[in-house]
């Protein structure tokens, strides 16, 4: 299942990605889902898309310690049907959407762009 971003999102879109951002980033707070893989890691939930159907959400996540991107996307992944489970129980929606994992690569390139941003300030 595939989805494109045309033009802005709805505003029923936002609603409902930032609920699951929310609800996300408690269900990794209180580590509700168990795996040993995660259980020493720490993750930052950056930005949730869902598509226009809202059928699809994309959440987008960046481990604080470095650790291993793509077994962490696989491990991820790999739990999403228990993750969206939490979410239907804790989130009224008529529909749960499918939810993906997607390590965000961004974190670092905004991190590398301050650093030479401080660079180049005169001191």
């Amino acid at each position: 299942m595939t989805y494109r971003y045309k033009g802005s999102p709805t505003n029923r879109q936002l609603k409902v990605s930032e609920l699951i951002r929310q609800e996300i980033a408690m269900i990794f707070a209180r580590k509700e889902v168990y795996h040993p893989y995660l259980e020493s890691l720490h993750l930052t939930v950056i930005e949730v898309k869902t598509s226009a159907d809202l059928k699809l959400s994309t959440i987008f996540i960046y481990p604080v310690a470095n650790s291993k991107e793509d077994q962490l996307a696989k491990t991820l992944n790999f739990l999403a049907p228990e993750y969206r489970k939490r979410i239907s129980s804790k989130v009224a929606l008529k529909f749960t959407p499918e939810i993906k994992f997607v390590i965000d690569k961004n974190v670092d390139d905004r991190v590398n762009i301050e650093k030479v941003l401080q660079n180049l300030l005169p001191k």
